[in-house]
């Protein structure tokens, strides 16, 4: 399935976007900050 999580670094998305991956889906996320955009790489 594809999910889009927004707020993908908040404190929500952080524990929610390794979840989605090892569950076998495939996920985009968004946030505000540039910083944080490598924070979660493909596994």
């Amino acid at each position: 399935m594809k999910v889009f999580v927004a707020g993908a670094t908040g404190a929500m998305g952080r524990q929610l976007v390794p979840r989605l991956v090892a569950g076998g889906h495939e996920v985009v996320g968004a946030t505000r900050s540039e910083s944080k955009r490598t924070m979660h790489t493909p596994l």
